[in-house]
């Protein structure tokens, strides 16, 4: 509580989603590539990747690519304007997110008022739940 700002938080949060994905994707498939590259093209191999097979008939690990392309361009244009927002709201109003209730009384007495500082806060909260919704819906309907 007594660090002034929330990067520790945030990096605390990031890295550990770093590490879940590198565990959590990056050992298996590392795993399934070593095993590919021992054990070498099946015939059941072969049959259930036939472009694979003919581009590598030494056989390997594949992972078909599917629809990631088209989930990772939604949520990297989502999590560009997430961060456009907060950086718009830390060069206008000198914070990010939430506050101490100091922070409204010091945007009142800069002519700004609570109602002002509390509607901005939900302008940003529904925008930031649109950008949830507009990722859901937009990964759900491809």
């Amino acid at each position: 509580m007594s660090d002034p700002t929330a990067d520790a938080a945030v990096g605390n949060v990031t890295g550990s989603n770093a590490v879940n994905v590198f565990l959590g994707l990056g050992l298996p498939w590392m795993i399934g590539a070593l095993y590919w590259s021992r054990k070498g093209a099946t015939p059941e191999w072969a049959a259930r990747y036939p472009d694979q097979a003919a581009l590598y008939p030494q056989g390997g690990f594949v992972v078909p690519a599917g629809d990631l392309g088209y989930s990772v361009t939604v949520f990297c244009v989502c999590a560009v304007l997430c961060l456009g927002m907060l950086t718009l709201r830390r060069s206008v109003l000198g914070g990010e997110l939430g506050g101490p209730s100091w922070a409204a009384a010091r945007d009142r007495s800069q002519g700004g008022g609570v109602a002002q500082a509390l509607l901005q806060k939900r302008v940003v909260a529904v925008f930031f739940l649109l950008l949830w919704a507009v990722y859901i819906v937009g990964v759900t309907c491809e």
